[in-house]
Parts: structure tokens; sequence; C-alpha cells
């Protein structure tokens, strides 16, 4: 398993650095929010750009937390019957749950891959007013968040496994 340190290094960092990156997103969505505020309610001239680079902001920030808080493992999950279980079979269902979200997000990549690739080539507008690229650029990055969400999810399976086998 020695083979696999550089590899796994790598997409933890990759994860946690896009995660860290995603988390500026949100201060820069309060800082436009509050900047249409002021000059809707404050200047009366309201700005046409803000709300549509809040939601494509929203967006990107959201996709690439993904593979963040799965590496963290601080997606929301309810453990209430889990908790009650033996060990042992806790241990069986949480390798399936890793296994199967692994699965998930492989297949959602290669479902997302050409409609955000055309998008992206296309150079897919948002066909409102400001008539912004955010589509071409948030499109690709739901297939690309899956896909490193599916590649956090084996490193993840592997640390598991190892755990499991270093308790036993």
């Amino acid at each position: 398993m020695n083979f696999l340190k550089y590899p796994i290094k790598i997409i933890n960092n990759t994860s946690s650095s896009l995660g860290y990156f995603a988390s500026t997103f949100y201060l820069l969505i309060v800082f436009f929010t509050t900047y249409e505020v002021f000059m809707r309610y404050v200047l009366d001239k309201p700005t046409n750009w803000v709300f549509e680079t809040c939601v494509y902001l929203s967006g990107a920030a959201i996709c690439m937390a993904g593979p963040f808080v799965t590496k963290e493992q601080t997606h929301i999950s309810i453990t209430t019957i889990l908790d009650q279980l033996p060990i042992k079979i806790r241990k069986i269902i949480k390798t399936f749950n890793l296994l199967f979200a692994c699965i998930v997000c492989f297949v959602l990549a290669y479902a997302c891959f050409p409609w955000g690739w055309a998008a992206f080539l296309n150079g897919e507008t948002s066909g409102t007013g400001m008539d912004s690229y955010g589509p071409a650029l948030v499109k690709p990055m739901i297939g690309i968040a899956s896909f490193l969400m599916g590649l956090q999810f084996i490193v993840n399976i592997v640390n598991h496994l190892k755990n499991n086998r270093n308790t036993e």
C-alpha cells in the first residue's frame, strides 16, 4: 500500500485546496450582495449583474467544496440507527456506502461530460440581460467535481479498509 502514498497525498491536497479556494467565493458573494443592497436602497441605482454573478459563484463554490467535504467526511448524515448496530455491521455498511458513493460520482461525471463540454466549447450564455458565460464555466465544473469526489471516495475507501485492518 506504500505505492499509493503519493497519489493519495495529491488527491487529498487537491481536495483541500479546492475547498479553501471555494470558501473565498462566499466572501465575494457577501461583498457583492452588500454592494447591491447599498446601491439599490441607499443610492436608488440597482445593478443588473450582482444576482447572476452571485448565483454562478455559489454554484462554482458548491462544486469545488464537494471534494473537500468528501475528504473531511463532514457531509450531513443521520446515524441514529447505524449507531445502534454492532461495530462489524457498521464497518460493512460504511464500506458499502463508500463504494456506492464512489460509483455514483463516477457515473455522474461520465453523464455530465458531454453537456458540460458542449457548454464550454459553445460558450453557452445565461440568456439573461447580463448574458454571462456562467453556464459555460459552471456546467463542466459539475462533472469535474464529481470525478474529483470519486477519486476522493477511492482514497476514503483505502483509508477505511486500512483502518479496519489495523483495528482487527
